[in-house]
């Protein structure tokens, strides 16, 4: 059984869509991070603010959904074109097209890692500009939100 991103098949991809939807309206009014990686280091990973960007396109708030992420609009696109491949065979076939073109999901990968890494540089040495050109996560993590609620019983 080969497990990689490359060999997900068009279902793969409608329950991860599925999924992610709704941890999406899940979290909605959320301050928790759940990033594994966000909650170790306090630093945000390649995928962080995916999530509330696509919420923020969701309500409309395009300019704050691009400072969340800045894929956040080809996501949502993705997001689209799965739940729409739901009822139509058209749209079905293009999707199914393109999750097998590998070197376009390369590229994409590349650029999403591309970007995180840039973000972490940025808030690490010039984190004066890291609110202008990203929004500042003001997500606590597990442990914090954990802490919180226990410390007035210790």
């Amino acid at each position: 059984m080969n497990i990689s991103i490359l060999s997900m098949k068009i279902n793969d991809l409608r329950t991860i869509v599925v999924v992610y939807l709704i941890l999406i309206f899940i979290t909605f009014d959320s301050t928790i991070s759940f990033c594994p990686f966000y909650n170790i280091t306090h630093l945000p990973c390649p995928g962080c603010g995916m999530t509330k960007a696509i919420q923020n396109l969701l309500l409309g708030r395009f300019e704050l959904a691009l400072k969340y992420h800045l894929f956040s609009f080809v996501v949502l696109l993705i997001i689209l074109m799965t739940l729409l491949s739901f009822i139509n065979k058209k749209i079905y076939l293009i999707l199914n097209n393109f999750i097998n073109k590998n070197n376009i999901i390369y590229l994409f990968l590349f650029l999403i890692i591309f970007y995180g890494i840039v973000r972490i540089l940025i808030l690490i040495f010039i984190p004066e500009k890291y609110e202008y050109f990203f929004q500042k996560l003001e997500q606590k993590t597990i442990g914090e939100k954990i802490y919180e609620i226990f410390k007035n019983y210790y």
